[in-house]
């Protein structure tokens, strides 16, 4: 009896996984192919503003060719709300890496250096990823920045706020395996 509850919980927790993992991956495509299309729109509008430049030089009229700029607390919202996304995937990635950890351990497959060693290596490798999303969605922040005549040094508490939680991410990681 003990052994079909056991595979039971083990199955449901491998089946969890799996659908979160993959409902996660698709998020994450999703996060990336914004910010690719923030980025894309940043470098057309870059394109367009210095085609209108040199429109703007030949005819000598300066004033019709100047684009809307964005405030930069609107751009910091669009931003805010695309890096707490982020952050929520991140974190149920790491909750889901957690679970998976203690269904390895309830197998009795592993020892416990042996899921300390497994599941460190791949928190890193969700850190990895993350970081690649991180880096996309910083690199449009800057070119926003930019285009919109507003100082890159603004995107720098972005980078310091995804840092802190990713090393609390990493701590709390570390401290469930420590503690299995």
């Amino acid at each position: 009896m003990n052994r079909i509850i056991l595979v039971t919980v083990f199955l449901l927790a491998i089946a969890s996984i799996t659908s979160g993992s993959l409902y996660w991956n698709k998020q994450q495509e999703e996060i990336i192919n914004k910010a690719k299309l923030t980025l894309n729109n940043v470098e057309a509008s870059e394109k367009t503003k210095e085609n209108g430049a040199v429109e703007s030089k030949k005819t000598e009229s300066t004033n019709s060719n100047i684009p809307d700029k964005k405030p930069l607390n609107e751009i910091k919202d669009h931003y805010v709300s695309l890096f707490n996304e982020l952050e929520v995937q991140e974190t149920s990635k790491a909750d889901q890496l957690l679970v998976q950890a203690k269904a390895d351990q309830v197998s009795g497959k592993f020892t416990k250096a042996e899921l300390t060693t497994k599941y460190k290596d791949l928190s890193q490798k969700l850190e990895q990823n993350a970081d690649q999303t991180f880096n996309v969605l910083y690199e449009a922040l800057h070119s926003d920045l930019t285009k919109n005549g507003h100082s890159t040094s603004e995107a720098k508490e972005f980078k310091t706020i995804y840092n802190t939680k990713k090393q609390e991410r990493i701590e709390r990681i570390i401290e469930k395996l420590n503690q299995m």
